[in-house]
C-alpha cells in the first residue's frame, strides 16, 4: 500500500487544492482512510490495485499473479457490499469500484474490463443522487468520475444521466464558487454524449429524420457557442498563462519545434480538457454536415474560428492542431506531476488527441511511444513499464459514428 500512495495521490499530505496542483484523480481524503486502516479490514480492491501497479512497474509476474488472486477476492467482497443497502450507499463502496476499474485499465487490452465496472459505478452514482456529491471529497472524485463516465458513454454511443441539469447544479449549489472552469467544460462533455446517442437513434429510426437532424445541429451549434463563450472568459482571466519553449537539443529531430509551458499545472490541465472537448464537438459538427439537408431553416452556425495572438489556439476549427496542442502540453503536465498518468483524466485527454491522427502518423506513434515523457534514465524505468500498459486506443471520438 505504501507503494500505491505516491503513484495515485502524490506526496502524502499534499493538499489537493494547493496552488498549481491538478485537482483530478483520487481525493486526498481517501488516502487518509487507506493509511489508517489496517491490512486485514481494508477492502481487497485497494490491495489488488496496489499489487498490480507494483507488479507492472517492476515486471514481476509473481506479484501480478497475486494481484489477480486479490482481484477475485475483491469482486466477491464487492458483491457483498452491493447486497447490503447500507454499504451500497457508503463512500467506501464507491472507492472500491473506483479501484477495480483502475485495476482493469492496467490489465485489460480492451475497454471491456474497465467499462463493466464503470457501468456499475454509473448506476451507483445515479442511485445515490447528486446531493451525495456536495462535500469536498465528493466533488473532488466527482470530477474524475464524470470524465470517466463521459468517456465510457462516448465509446458505447450512449447518453449519461449526467447531462440532466440537476447533476450540473446540485453538487455545487451550496458553494457555487467551488465549481471550477473544468467542471463547466465537463458539463458540455455530458451534452456531447446525448448528441451521440441521438445520432444513433437518428440512424436507426427513419420516421422524422429531417426534424431530428435539425435539432441535433441546433444543439451542437449551441454547445459550440457555449464553449466559445467559456474560452473568451477564461482567456481574459488567464492572459499570458502559456508560453512556447524550445526543447533541449537531441540527436534526433524533435516532432514539435516548440512545447508549451504554463504558469501552473491546473492551467495546463484546463487547456488540455478544453482542447479535448472542442475536438469532440468539432468531430460532431463535421459528422452532422454529412446528413441530408432538412427542409427547416438551418440553425445559425457557431463561430468556428477566431484570431488569437497568444501561444494557444483558442477558438479554432483545426482538429489536428488542437490534438497537437495537447501533445505539446503533456511534457509539462508529466514533469510537474507524475501521478497525472494514473488518472482517468490523463487517459481521456491522451485518447482524444490520439484519435485525431492516423495510426501510422508521426503524432500517433509519438503518443504510443510516450515521446512526451522522455523516459531516458534508469530512475524512470518504473514509469516506463507502467506507461506500456496505458496505451491509447483512439476510441473516445465523436466522429465516424455508425
Amino acid at each position: 500500500m505504501s507503494y500505491l500512495v505516491p503513484k495515485l495521490f502524490g506526496e502524502y499530505g499534499h493538499p489537493s487544492n494547493a496552488a498549481g496542483e491538478i485537482r483530478c484523480g483520487l481525493p486526498i481524503d481517501w488516502i487518509c482512510e487507506l493509511v489508517r486502516t489496517p491490512e486485514k479490514p481494508r477492502y481487497k480492491s485497494w490491495d489488488a490495485l496496489a499489487a498490480v501497479i507494483f507488479g507492472q512497474a517492476h515486471n514481476s509476474y509473481e506479484v501480478i499473479a497475486n494481484a489477480l488472486k486479490l482481484y477475485g477476492q475483491a469482486l466477491a467482497e464487492l458483491r457483498n457490499q452491493l447486497s447490503n443497502p447500507y454499504d451500497r450507499r457508503t463512500d467506501s463502496t464507491l472507492a472500491s469500484i473506483t479501484a477495480l476499474y483502475m485495476y482493469e485499465m492496467l490489465v485489460s487490452k480492451t475497454e471491456n474490463g474497465w467499462m463493466s465496472h464503470a457501468n456499475g459505478l454509473e448506476y451507483l452514482l445515479e442511485w445515490r443522487g447528486p446531493w451525495q456529491q456536495k462535500c469536498y471529497s465528493g466533488k473532488s472524485i466527482f470530477l474524475e468520475h464524470r470524465i470517466m463516465l463521459v468517456a465510457k458513454s462516448i465509446i458505447s454511443r450512449r447518453s449519461t444521466f449526467l447531462h440532466h441539469p440537476v447533476w450540473k447544479t446540485v453538487p455545487w449549489e451550496d458553494d457555487p464558487a467551488s465549481k471550477s472552469a473544468i467542471d463547466y467544460l465537463i458539463d458540455i462533455g455530458t451534452d456531447i454524449t446525448e448528441y451521440i446517442s441521438q445520432i444513433n437513434i437518428y440512424n436507426s429510426d427513419k420516421s422524422d429524420q429531417q426534424l431530428e437532424c435539425f435539432q441535433l445541429r441546433t444543439g451542437v451549434a449551441t454547445s459550440l457557442k457555449e464553449l466559445n463563450a467559456w474560452w473568451l472568459q477564461w482567456e481574459a482571466e488567464h492572459a499570458q498563462s502559456a508560453m512556447e519553449v524550445t526543447p533541449h537539443q537531441t540527436i534526433s529531430e524533435p516532432l514539435f519545434p516548440t512545447h508549451l509551458q504554463y504558469d501552473i499545472l491546473w492551467t495546463a490541465f484546463t487547456v488540455c480538457v478544453y482542447d479535448a472537448i472542442r475536438i469532440l464537438l468539432l468531430q460532431l459538427w463535421q459528422n452532422l454536415q454529412l446528413f441530408p439537408e432538412e427542409s427547416q431553416t438551418a440553425p445559425e452556425g457557431a463561430v468556428l474560428d477566431m484570431p488569437n495572438d497568444t501561444a494557444l489556439l483558442g477558438v479554432t476549427s483545426d482538429i489536428k492542431g488542437l490534438g497537437r496542442e495537447i501533445l505539446r502540453s503533456l511534457k509539462y503536465c508529466y514533469g510537474k506531476s507524475r501521478r497525472f498518468i494514473s488518472t482517468f483524466s490523463f487517459l481521456f485527454i491522451q485518447d482524444v488527441a490520439y484519435g485525431c491522427f492516423n495510426q501510422d502518423s508521426k503524432e500517433a506513434l509519438w503518443i504510443v511511444e510516450h515521446g512526451w515523457a522522455e523516459l531516458a534514465s534508469f530512475d524512470d524505468i518504473e514509469d516506463a513499464n507502467l506507461l506500456q500498459t496505458l496505451l491509447p486506443l483512439g476510441q473516445i471520438k465523436a466522429g465516424d459514428i455508425s
